[in-house]
């Protein structure tokens, strides 16, 4: 009987413990040195601009790397591209990595596998809209 007990015991602790790791958000990248970033799209009414040579790309790794997403994805395509206000593609740990802020604040790997909700997205976009104000 006590061992019934205890087997119920870390079963249940194990699923605690799962649940509280998949609730807690994770940072978007850990490590800025394996972050690449390829483009910086801007949105602005219709017309979408290439920003990327226009914006200190250390100090927007080093912004994006402060803020977290939750682990748990969800789907998001398709979205209306007027939604968007900035779209930063870039290479993290030899895959993939999109971020799209605006309406929709998501962290992507391919849209197929959904993407993760963007922590605190708002205050991510106003630092990231202050860096540009900068340059």
């Amino acid at each position: 009987m006590r061992k019934i007990i205890l087997i119920i015991a870390m079963i249940a602790i194990s699923i605690v413990l799962s649940v509280v790791y998949f609730l807690k958000p994770k940072a978007i990248i850990n490590d800025v040195g394996n972050y690449n970033i390829n483009r910086v799209i801007y949105a602005k009414e219709d017309n979408h601009t290439d920003i990327t040579d226009q914006i200190n790309l250390v100090k927007l790794k080093q912004i994006i790397s402060e803020y977290q997403c939750s682990r748990i994805p969800a789907s998001f395509a398709p979205y209306q591209q007027d939604s968007v206000v900035f779209e930063i593609e870039g290479i993290y740990e030899n895959r993939p990595l999109h971020i799209i802020l605006g309406d929709i604040n998501i962290v992507y790997e391919s849209s197929n596998k959904g993407g993760y909700q963007i922590k605190n997205s708002d205050e991510l976009l106003s630092e990231i809209n202050n860096a540009i104000d900068r340059n």
